[in-house]
């Protein structure tokens, strides 16, 4: 599914398409097991740029909801200070 020379991209009717699986723990949050979006192009040199833009940005969310889920270290430590005193 892969075009040979631009990784995450593969062309239907003459236009690049950005693919990429998503992973295993973080299935739960979509509804099919792919993120694919149209480029827009049928340049390759385009696409490639894209790509590896539409690639970045997805690791950089990912790896932001695998942070949100996980614990903090020392969470039991917090002190909870009631609203009507947070701002006084």
């Amino acid at each position: 599914m892969q075009t040979k020379s631009i990784p995450y991209t593969f062309i239907r009717g003459g236009y690049f398409y950005f693919s990429r699986r998503v992973p295993n723990d973080l299935r739960k949050y979509y509804s099919y097991p792919r993120v694919v979006q149209g480029l827009r192009t049928s340049s390759p040199q385009k696409a490639k740029v894209q790509a590896n833009v539409a690639a970045a940005k997805l690791e950089a969310y990912w790896s932001q909801m695998r942070l949100a889920e996980s614990e903090v270290l020392g969470m039991s430590l917090v002190k909870v200070i009631p609203a009507s005193n947070a701002l006084a």
